[in-house]
């Protein structure tokens, strides 16, 4: 698995699906510094949580941004419940035996505290595709984002053939899905969400310098 973070969720040991939704909830809307911070104290603290006190926290991080106290304690109640049995599941089943042979498709965000896990992926997937969409891990299929996930999803699909064979002679013959060619030692950054958008490659020797800002922006 990718290196030790508090950044997200998994790159530190399991807190309990309670204060996992919270802090879950902090990163969904920005407030990524706070549960960081948070993370990090509760990892090094000695002793059992007190879980009341921890949601109590979150909420009143989270309060000023119009968060009401019945919608938060729904959004716990429901993501702890699905948060636990993910850890379980994850925690039960060990790394495949071979790797899958089929096409995948890996979607990437702007969020750098994820992106080894397309490394991960590979090692797992021999016909690994990579997309990135616009925004962060937590926001990148909502909204004003989810059209840049859209069209590289469809186009994943239809090109597979899992539409069937006429979507697929459809798309080929108006060359709908057919991907911008690559460019030794640029990297593209932006597909566009539609045929006619235009393609944004970037320098790799650029990519340390670009803040997640500067490149939503630009995407």
């Amino acid at each position: 698995p990718p290196s030790y973070s508090a950044d997200r969720m998994g790159g530190y040991q399991w807190l309990g699906g309670d204060i996992e939704a919270a802090l879950l909830a902090c990163r969904a809307v920005g407030r990524t510094d706070f549960a960081r911070g948070l993370a990090l104290e509760l990892v090094s603290s000695q002793g059992p949580l007190d879980v009341d006190d921890v949601l109590m926290r979150v909420f009143w991080e989270l309060a000023p941004g119009g968060m009401t106290q019945s919608y938060y304690r729904d959004c716990i109640e429901y993501a702890s419940l699905v948060l636990d049995r993910m850890n379980y599941v994850a925690a039960s089943f060990g790394a495949p035996d071979r790797p899958f042979d089929g096409p995948s498709l890996h979607m990437s965000s702007t969020s750098r505290e994820f992106r080894g896990a397309e490394n991960v992926n590979r090692k797992h997937c021999t016909r690994l595709e990579v997309v990135y969409g616009r925004g962060n891990h937590y926001n990148f299929v909502q909204r004003e984002h989810v059209h840049s996930i859209i069209g590289p999803l469809s186009n994943f699909i239809v090109n597979h053939g899992f539409f069937g064979p006429v979507a697929r002679a459809k798309a080929e013959a108006t060359r709908r899905t057919q991907r911008a060619p690559p460019v030794g030692g640029l990297e593209i950054l932006s597909e566009g969400d539609d045929p006619f958008a235009p393609t944004i490659y970037i320098s790799h020797d650029m990519r340390p310098y670009m803040t997640k800002e500067w490149k939503e922006k630009v995407a």
